[in-house]
């Protein structure tokens, strides 16, 4: 699937002289074992992917749990993103940031609790 995935993206590119960059997600309400598997599909490809993201029930699976898979994707020498912040609150934006190498927080709404995480120069990733 993951193969397919990349050579779908890498044709469009070609076909209509486009960038376009592959995040491969983790949903972490499946769980630990199960988003060890997916990873490993990821890795098998990884040059055709940028960056990893974690999404899904942070209160239920908080990113420390995963702490493994992002180091391995870090060493696989990709970009980090974590969905954070939305139903946990900002401790789980700090959380992503410092247990997981978050660079880019998906949609964090909750930053705005904690006036911290709107400053922090060179260190603050990127909220959308």
């Amino acid at each position: 699937m993951v193969e397919a995935v990349i050579a779908g993206v890498q044709e469009g590119c070609r076909d209509f002289q486009v960038d376009a960059r592959l995040i491969g997600i983790l949903s972490r309400t499946f769980g630990e074992a199960a988003c060890q598997e997916e990873l490993a599909a990821l890795l098998a490809h990884r040059e055709g992917i940028t960056a990893l993201d974690l999404a899904g029930d942070e209160l239920g699976f908080p990113g420390t749990l995963f702490r493994n898979h992002f180091n391995q994707a870090r060493d696989a020498g990709w970009h980090i993103t974590v969905h954070a912040g939305e139903a946990a609150g900002p401790e789980s934006i700090w959380q992503a940031i410092r247990e997981l190498g978050a660079e880019r927080i998906g949609h964090g709404v909750k930053a705005v609790e904690d006036p911290a995480l709107d400053g922090l120069p060179g260190r603050a990733p990127h909220r959308d």
